[in-house]
């Protein structure tokens, strides 16, 4: 095997699939990138046995072959050299890496041992924007649950509506918050099969691997994502980049029916004051994380307070369009600062019903992102 490209190629495509490998003992050629050259095409694979990441390098073919090095050396190494030609070559157990006055050669395995990597059929397919789908990615994945014994909830739900066939839902929760946010299908790459599996439940590892490509790549070129479902399995291709990985089983739980429908009060605050105001509460707070908040319709204001009996307590008012009655209501505050740290728009709309009832959290006119928190009872 021998092959030429640009470093800055190199590291690119080293840097996404290297990011999935980590120590194994068991198995230690999954520490390895799998370098493999057909048809002239130069691909760069990782797999940890439930995600797999296959990435094509642009370059100069020599000779074909397939060989499996270190992935951390091989990027450490790579992102080292100038920004100029690199040659490469597989010499019995080592590949050759020259470029300027760098010589180098790693030792690595032959890729028979290397894992097969699953095939996916693609022939039902829906394209969103990649830059799109990061942000609605970032805006429900921080709620998605950490703790594997409900596994149900340890990914986010995408949902392929049929009665809405243009768009795609997205949910995470924990039980104590939940994130969802609307996306978008592009019309003219609409793609659907009565067949379809409209539901489906990605791990969060997996989309923490697709948001690193996303970041990586940026929107290049058309910018197009594409999304492949099979029946245990799910597929996301973006420019050079595929990513498959497993589903998680089961069945979501239904979410819809905590969200409330009608409110006693609604608040519209300055996103930048409330998360300023709610900031300075949380160094207040107790091991609970709890802050208070106390709408006022008479003061036309918001109080957030929080008392701590070992630091002291704090206390501010922000004013505020509001709506119905005097309202009070206990929460976590890092479940409002996640919330706040992953929008954009000036205004929020705050409403509850009670102190025993979910508080629901939207950005000011977009309706395609809410957020529920859940009160901490007395």
């Amino acid at each position: 095997m021998k092959f030429s490209c640009l470093q800055d190629n190199l590291k690119q495509g080293l840097s996404i699939v290297s990011h999935l490998t980590a120590k194994n003992v068991n198995f230690p050629i999954l520490n390895n990138v799998l370098v493999k050259i057909d048809e002239k095409i130069i691909k760069f694979i990782t797999t940890n046995l439930e995600v797999a990441i296959n990435v094509g390098v642009r370059g100069k073919v020599d000779a074909a072959g397939e060989f499996t090095v270190p992935a951390k050396l091989f990027y450490d190494y790579i992102a080292l050299l100038p920004n100029d030609r690199v040659d490469l070559e597989v010499k019995e157990n080592s590949i050759h890496i020259q470029s300027g006055s760098y010589d180098t050669k790693i030792k690595g395995q032959m890729a028979g041992d290397f894992p097969l990597l699953p095939s996916l059929n693609r022939e039902k397919s829906y394209f969103v924007r990649g830059r799109d789908f990061k942000r609605a990615l970032e805006q429900v994945i921080f709620a998605v649950s950490s703790n594997e014994i409900r596994p149900e909830i340890s990914g986010v739900y995408f949902s392929f509506n049929s009665s809405r066939p243009g768009e795609i839902m997205m949910v995470g929760t924990d039980s104590y918050r939940l994130a969802e946010r609307k996306i978008t299908i592009l019309p003219a790459e609409l793609r659907q099969s009565s067949d379809f599996k409209k539901d489906i439940i990605v791990p969060f590892k997996t989309l923490t691997e697709v948001n690193h490509i996303l970041s990586v790549l940026g929107t290049l070129g058309d910018d197009i994502l594409e999304i492949s479902v099979a029946e245990n399995q799910v597929l996301f291709a973006y420019d050079a980049v595929e990513l498959i990985g497993r589903l998680i089983e089961g069945q979501y739980p239904n979410y819809r029916q905590i969200i409330p429908d009608n409110f006693q009060t609604k608040a519209i605050i300055c996103r930048d004051e409330f998360l300023k105001t709610i900031k300075s509460a949380s160094l207040f707070a107790t091991g609970l994380n709890d802050i208070s908040i106390r709408i006022n319709v008479l003061s036309g204001d918001v109080k957030i307070s929080s008392l701590n009996s070992q630091t002291g307590e704090q206390m501010a008012a922000l004013k505020a369009g509001i709506e119905g009655r005097d309202n009070e209501v206990t929460l976590n505050y890092k479940y409002i600062l996640d919330f706040l740290n992953c929008i954009s728009e000036n205004e929020i709309e705050f409403k509850m019903i009670d102190a025993q009832n979910p508080c629901l959290l939207v950005p000011k006119d977009n309706k395609d992102y809410l957020y529920i928190a859940m009160p901490i009872r007395r």
